[in-house]
């Protein structure tokens, strides 16, 4: 959709009165015109992009996830169903479950070469944010983070580094906020232990309780 009939777009609406009911508007009119998807894209694209890499580790890889996640969100926009939560909440649901298939498939890949060939799948525990985030103590708190189980993984950085409230996590995740919240708690003290070792750094950057707000806060929307 050219800038012209994105503004031309933008007259024809009304002014919303939230944000659930502007994304509701665009998300009729892409049901109608799928050009008009482009407005969930330019809004969430960035952030969607960030959650992968961190996951990741692969800037690569990172462009085919992202990608495919906005390609299988429009094939599929007919299913999705309002439950209080913008339609962020739904991307980042189907970039976690690529991602996981991802991972899946190069397990098995691995499994079955079985005589020595490399995997060249991105290490998840290496590496993660080598362009974005440039602190000795940083990356230590990054490294013991894609040292937590998957989901774990996924939690924190919806939450932390996303800026999502528990219940939103949970609908993200399909899981209850109750989990997300033990989640929370238990990863925070298996972090605190790893951060504590003999081999961290003197300085590791924030408190155990990860205040990864202060680093990558999402601007009010």
């Amino acid at each position: 959709m050219d800038n012209a009939a994105k503004n031309l777009g933008d007259c024809r609406r009304p002014a919303p009165k939230n944000e659930l009911l502007l994304e509701r508007e665009w998300l009729n009119s892409a049901l109608q015109d799928p050009e008009e998807f482009q407005f969930f894209y330019d809004k969430y694209a960035d952030r969607i992009g960030r959650f992968i890499r961190v996951r990741t580790g692969d800037a690569e890889l990172t462009k085919d996830l992202t990608a495919l996640t906005f390609t299988k969100a429009l094939s599929h926009l007919h299913e999705f169903q309002w439950q209080g939560f913008t339609l962020g909440s739904w991307l980042f649901r189907i970039a976690t479950n690529e991602i996981r298939k991802y991972f899946a498939s190069e397990s098995r890949l691995s499994t079955v070469a079985g005589d020595g060939t490399q995997n060249t799948a991105a290490d998840p525990q290496s590496g993660q944010l080598d362009n974005l985030i440039h602190t000795e103590g940083h990356n230590f708190i990054f490294q013991c983070l894609h040292n937590l189980p998957e989901q774990d993984q996924d939690i924190f950085i919806l939450h932390y580094w996303e800026g999502q409230k528990t219940r939103e996590v949970a609908q993200t995740l399909n899981i209850s906020e109750n989990t997300v919240k033990t989640r929370l708690t238990r990863g925070r003290q298996r972090l605190r232990t790893m951060m504590e070792c003999p081999d961290a750094p003197s300085s590791p950057g924030p408190d155990p309780d990860l205040r990864f707000a202060q680093w990558a806060t999402p601007e009010a929307e």
